[in-house]
């Protein structure tokens, strides 16, 4: 999916209607993963949910695209390591 919407952005409607559903799944996903760890008190309840589980998405198209570009797993690993520094952790 990542591919088609960077080859193609908004110019194909079916590449544009796969890609919304796909984004508004993945960032659901996430979402309901924080607000699971604000209930349990692993993050702090002043996060904005929302903004942060498209930062996470962000960083995983970004993975994804250092890791096609050749980049090597220590990199990969640093990169995830400040991602999840956003996250307190």
């Amino acid at each position: 999916m990542l591919n088609s919407v960077v080859e193609f952005g908004q110019a194909d409607a079916e590449v544009t209607r796969r890609y919304n559903a796909n984004q508004e799944h993945i960032v659901g996903a996430f979402r309901h993963a924080l607000s699971g760890a604000v209930r349990k008190g692993e993050l702090p309840a002043s996060i904005d949910q929302n903004a942060l589980s498209l930062f996470l998405v962000s960083q995983m198209y970004g993975l994804v695209v250092l890791s096609k570009g050749g980049a090597p797993p220590a990199t990969l690993e640093r990169v995830v390591a400040t991602a999840l520094s956003a996250l307190g952790g």
